[in-house]
């Protein structure tokens, strides 16, 4: 059953979470569902309406290392038995920032926002997705870099592709 703050599959991208070498010297990627913070914005306004939420952002130090917290406030109207009143439900995120430059900065801003979404219940299906492996190759500095392609197919192609075949296999038993 869908919910209309899972992540549609479209929206769906994969990332690499985890490298390394089999003991036959093969090398692999584990590769994880994740979205972008703009789609958690734009589940948060399908579930709750544009103006029935709102979110900021501050810089918080948690233990002596510096981070984003993000607060996501879900705007709830009550009417009990008299006047009208306004209840904010908040829910928080946290991620730590990386020194050295904005783009990591930008990223714990994301992060911390994504985090205070899931706590709302966005993006939670992306958790019962499967976690899909592929042969990886050897890049610079013996590093092992994600493929883009498997066989003949993009790796987003062959994510989509292995996904189908998983949840087939599942909807089978």
């Amino acid at each position: 059953m869908s919910d209309v703050r899972d992540i549609p599959l479209a929206d769906v991208l994969w990332k690499v979470q985890a490298t390394g070498t089999k003991t036959n010297g093969d090398l692999w990627c584990l590769w994880v569902a994740y979205a972008d913070a703009r789609i958690y914005g734009e589940r948060l306004d399908a579930w709750l309406g544009e103006f029935g939420w709102s979110d900021s952002l501050k810089f918080v130090d948690v233990a002596g290392t510096p981070g984003v917290e993000s607060t996501i406030a879900i705007h709830v109207l009550m009417v009990p038995d008299g006047p009208e009143w306004d209840c904010e439900v908040l829910r928080r995120g946290w991620a730590e920032i990386d020194v050295g430059g904005q783009q990591q900065v930008k990223g714990a801003e994301s992060d911390s926002f994504k985090r205070a979404g899931s706590k709302c219940g966005i993006g939670r299906n992306l958790y019962r997705l499967p976690k899909l492996f592929s042969v990886g190759i050897k890049g610079k500095d013996d590093k092992v870099v994600a493929p883009r392609f498997v066989g003949d197919l993009t790796i987003d192609d062959w994510l989509q592709q292995e996904l189908a075949r998983v949840q087939k296999a599942a909807n089978d038993d």
